[in-house]
């Protein structure tokens, strides 16, 4: 009679190991799930405001806040001349499986004299790194539109990138305080994206999201679902719940 009753009693018999290893681990895949849910959230606030903004008729860009938040995706036109032989070529940028560049041109607005950094779009460059691409000049007073593009996250850094004296300069990433000291004076913080009818424009291909909204929300279910199945084989190995659990269903 008593063994019967303790058989349908749940016993506890998990070590500390086991039990010190789910303590670390469920919280961490909880905090994963939960931070992808917020880039989901990320992702479609950024879809919206585009969405929105895109809507908007461009706007004189010297009549546009420098906030970021006030800024980004926000349709500018500019008029200005590029300055010659100042090309900047933003490398490792790849477009349906082909290697090349994004190509950057400093543009001095009329009338403030203020430097924009213009994004032209994509070039294709040489995959073995032997020759840069050959970039067409162009003169003359310019008006353009595009989009001021706001990159998430902490601001970009060159680290120990060497700007040269001749041809145009090869980066890897953009850090806008080295480029103004490279020109020799401050630039717009926030590069200008052209659109695909503007002239000197190049291949235009803006990917608005690398990954989508729904993406980030099933990342943060295999993460919640990570949690859920360690508790569950936690819950199996450390006790009987799985011999009491079978033996009610037998009993029934």
């Amino acid at each position: 009679m008593n063994q019967t009753a303790t058989s349908k009693k749940l016993l506890w018999q998990g070590d500390w190991r086991t039990t010190v290893f789910v303590l670390v681990f469920v919280p961490i895949f909880v905090s994963l799930g939960f931070w992808q849910l917020q880039r989901a959230e990320d992702k479609v606030v950024i879809a919206d405001t585009w969405a929105l903004r895109q809507t908007d008729a461009a706007v004189p860009l010297a009549q546009v806040s420098e906030e970021p938040a006030e800024l980004a995706y926000r349709r500018v036109v500019m008029r200005g001349e590029f300055l010659q032989q100042r090309d900047l070529l933003l490398d490792n940028r790849m477009l349906n499986g082909r290697y090349g560049f994004e190509l950057l041109t400093p543009l001095r607005l009329v009338g403030n004299g203020q430097l924009v950094l213009v994004n032209r779009g994509w070039i294709e460059g040489d995959r073995a790194r032997r020759t840069l691409p050959q970039v067409e000049p162009v003169t003359g007073e310019q008006i353009l539109t595009g989009t001021v593009y706001v990159p998430p996250g902490d601001a970009y850094t060159l680290g120990a990138e060497a700007f040269t004296e001749k041809g145009p300069q090869v980066l890897l990433t953009l850090d806008m305080d080295a480029i103004g000291a490279y020109l020799g004076e401050p630039v717009f913080p926030y590069t200008v994206r052209l659109e695909a009818e503007s002239p000197a424009a190049m291949t235009i291909d803006w990917p608005l999201l690398n990954t989508s909204p729904q993406k980030h929300t099933a990342y943060a279910v295999q993460w919640f679902s990570m949690a859920v199945a360690l508790l569950l084989l936690f819950l199996i190995r450390s006790s009987n719940v799985w011999e009491l659990w079978r033996g009610s269903d037998h009993s029934e």
